[in-house]
C-alpha cells in the first residue's frame, strides 16, 4: 500500500517534469539538497508526498516567500454577497499544486535523491536531481504556486481584487 502510493507520487513528478537528471561534477557550487518521504494515512489508503528539505537551501534567507490569501473577514464578506446575490458558487482542488509552480529564475537547486528514488528513476552514484519546477518543502513554494496560478488566470482573461491590504 505504502510502495504504491510512493509510485503514484513520483509518477507525478514525472508527469510534471519537476527534475531532471544531471551530473554531480558539473555542478560543483551547489550543494544539493536532502529529501524525504512524508506519509499519511486517510480513509482510501496511504498518501506519500516527496518533500525536499527547503531549509537547506543555500540562499535561504533571500527569497521572497509572501503568498497572499484571503483574510477571515474577506471571505466572510465575499460568501455574504454571493449568497445576497444568490450566486452560484462552485469549490475545486488542484492536484499536486505546489509540483506547478515555476522556480524563480537563475536559481539553481540540486536534490540528493533518496535511494528509492535513485532506483525508481535509474540514477548512477555521480547523478543528482537538478529541480526544474517547485516542490513540496522550499519556503517558497505557495508563492511559486500563487504567482503562476495570477499568471494563468490573467492570460485567460480574469482580474484580480485588490481590496484586501
Amino acid at each position: 500500500m505504502v510502495q504504491n502510493a510512493k509510485e503514484v507520487e513520483l509518477r507525478e513528478w514525472i508527469l510534471k517534469d519537476v527534475v531532471r537528471p544531471v551530473l554531480r561534477r558539473d555542478y560543483p557550487d551547489v550543494v544539493p539538497i536532502q529529501m524525504r518521504w512524508v506519509l499519511t494515512w486517510k480513509g482510501e489508503g496511504a498518501k506519500a508526498r516527496l518533500v525536499v528539505r527547503g531549509y537547506q537551501v543555500a540562499d535561504l534567507g533571500t527569497i521572497r516567500t509572501a503568498s497572499p490569501t484571503c483574510s477571515r473577514r474577506g471571505r466572510n464578506l465575499f460568501l455574504q454577497a454571493a449568497a445576497q446575490y444568490e450566486c452560484r458558487l462552485f469549490k475545486g482542488d488542484v492536484r499536486v499544486a505546489f509540483l506547478q509552480g515555476d522556480l524563480e529564475d537563475g536559481r539553481t537547486i540540486l536534490v540528493e535523491p533518496s535511494a528509492e528514488v535513485a532506483k525508481f528513476l535509474d540514477l548512477t552514484p555521480d547523478q543528482v536531481l537538478l529541480l526544474q519546477q517547485a516542490v513540496y518543502g522550499l519556503v517558497d513554494a505557495p508563492r511559486r504556486w500563487y504567482l503562476r496560478f495570477f499568471s494563468d488566470m490573467a492570460k485567460t482573461g480574469w482580474r484580480a481584487n485588490h481590496l484586501e491590504p
